[in-house]
């Protein structure tokens, strides 16, 4: 019936603390990504900050999903690695994590099928998120293919670009791929959404999952500066989940912004 509205268009919101956690529920985000350390991407997050986030959600109604990734950098690991991140995976499930988001490169860029089966088995049947390692690889479509066999049930991307306004082509055509695969696959758009790509990916793809940290940059709560900075990323201002991008980049997904 085209009179009747479309479901709601849902938005993944990546947090890394408890304030951006209160800001993206707030903000009513779909689903939360939990993370450490954003400012590098986002990492495994540990044991403590996973259950000082998880007593806040657990009476919403909100799905959540881990990120584990033991490091920043490339997705090239060793056994000792992927050995760590099953640990991660068993211990964070026991803590109450309900679905992770991971990925593994080969040195030539494709995806480690073995390592990925090997994190997917420890996931149990819980729900995994393929991180946007994947718009590395040197064919995509390979890597789809190989995801959905693994059990892979999303992809995060943005369309093999630095951020999805400059793929949306691929991303349409990624969409389409998806749709045909036996195990069927979520395309989740991420990187860089603002209201130009947005508007794009719902008049031009078939994506409906979208994926950012709606993030505003938090300003210095010391007195004074810092004498040196300990490392490169405390030169930046540390950002954090704001409600109020959360619920425009939700109006705008599902329409209702007629800016």
């Amino acid at each position: 019936d085209p009179s009747s509205p479309s479901p709601p268009m849902p938005l993944e919101v990546c947090v890394d603390s408890a304030k951006s956690t209160y800001e993206a529920l707030f903000g009513n985000a779909n689903r939360l990504e939990i993370c450490g350390e954003l400012s590098v991407g986002g990492l495994t997050p540990s044991i403590g900050q996973f259950e000082t986030i998880h007593r806040i959600i657990r009476s919403w109604p909100i799905e959540q999903r881990v990120m584990i990734r033991p490091r920043s950098g490339d997705f090239l690991y060793d056994e000792h690695e992927i050995a760590a991140m099953k640990v991660d995976i068993s211990k964070l499930k026991t803590s109450g994590a309900r679905g992770f988001v991971f990925g593994c490169l080969n040195k030539d860029y494709t995806l480690d099928v073995q390592s990925c089966r090997q994190l997917i088995q420890e996931a149990g049947g819980l729900p995994c998120t393929l991180h946007r390692c994947f718009d590395w690889t040197p064919n995509w479509r390979d890597a789809m293919v190989a995801a959905s066999e693994l059990g892979f049930n999303t992809i995060l991307t943005s369309g093999q670009k630095p951020t999805v306004g400059e793929a949306i082509e691929t991303l349409r055509e990624m969409a389409q791929f998806a749709a045909q695969l036996q195990n069927r696959i979520e395309i989740m758009a991420g990187s860089g959404l603002d209201e130009p790509s947005v508007r794009a990916l719902r008049s031009r793809t078939a994506i409906t999952w979208f994926h950012g940290s709606a993030s505003t940059p938090i300003m210095q709560q010391t007195v004074a500066r810092p004498p040196f900075p300990m490392s490169a990323q405390d030169q930046e201002l540390r950002r954090t989940t704001d409600r109020n991008v959360v619920k425009l980049l939700n109006n705008i997904i599902n329409g209702e912004q007629n800016a």
